[in-house]
């Protein structure tokens, strides 16, 4: 029987900013495999990973924290690359991506050397999500799923409006801008359609117009879902799920109840994603 993974991608992050992660997880699940894609972290640091039972990859990555500043040059690169996906356009992409995009392709480059070892997995961040159960119990859908947030993408123009319309232009933008906001930081699905997924992901890349500003890969990731019509995604509406992202929640939707949060029908809420964006939760689990 194959195990599940949850996969992550860090940079320069020391442990104690990892420890919620890892022993919230530790506390759901006994059986599944933590697998954190790794930069710029210090050898203490792998090692208490490796005791607490998370295995570590390395990968490269030249950028300075979150942003690289070759990213800048993709003006100029993309043009040579209107025919997509080749092995040196790959491994441009990889040397000026930031860090928040760069990572979906070393997720694929891991899942697909590992296909054969995991059934399904979850894509996440790190720092800032914090497990209550094993929801991989809950798995009865191999497609990719994603989850919706509070905000539609039009009520929040600094970032998510932004970023849409610096990758895309306007056109797409007013498409798509009607929509719930879609968040990259947390997505689950058979590994078999998730490669897929990153597939299209990677595929979308060529079409940007700009790759330089940080955190773009959500504005990727609203396109992809909006635009792309895949029949291997499902979109999971807000409130309801696997994953709640607390930044911008409608507090309606969840309320605390024996130090535990739940959604407003009383069922316990699997992931917390940006929970430490609520002072009454981050309080709740005393982080």
């Amino acid at each position: 029987m194959k195990k599940n993974l949850v996969l992550g991608a860090i940079k320069g992050y020391s442990y104690e900013m990892l420890s919620p992660f890892v022993s919230s997880f530790k506390k759901v699940s006994f059986n599944d495999d933590v697998v954190l894609l790794v930069n710029g972290i210090s050898n203490e640091t792998k090692q208490t990973l490796a005791k607490e039972g998370v295995k570590t990859s390395e990968f490269s990555y030249r950028g300075s924290g979150a942003l690289n500043s070759w990213s800048r040059f993709w003006p100029f690169l993309n043009p040579l690359f209107l025919n997509g996906y080749n092995p040196f356009s790959r491994f441009v992409l990889k040397k000026i991506l930031s860090l928040q995009i760069v990572r979906f392709l070393h997720y694929k480059d891991f899942l697909i050397a590992n296909r054969d070892k995991y059934e399904y997995v979850l894509l996440t961040d790190v720092r800032d999500v914090y497990f209550q159960s094993d929801f991989f119990q809950k798995m009865n859908d191999g497609r990719v799923q994603c989850y919706e947030e509070y905000l539609k993408i039009e009520d929040e123009k600094l970032f998510n409006s932004d970023w849409i319309l610096k990758l895309f232009g306007q056109e797409i933008l007013q498409k798509i801008e009607h929509n719930k906001i879609l968040c990259s930081g947390t997505i689950v699905g058979s590994v078999e359609n998730m490669i897929k997924f990153l597939d299209a992901f990677e595929k979308v890349l060529y079409k940007c117009k700009d790759v330089s500003v940080c955190g773009m890969d959500q504005g990727i990731f609203n396109y992809i879902i909006r635009e792309c019509y895949l029949d291997h995604v499902v979109i999971n509406k807000y409130g309801s799920g696997n994953v709640l992202t607390v930044s911008n929640s409608d507090k309606s939707v969840y309320n605390i109840k024996d130090n535990m949060v739940l959604y407003e029908d009383g069922s316990l809420i699997p992931i917390l994603h940006q929970y430490d964006r609520s002072i009454e939760i981050v309080n709740v689990f005393n982080l």
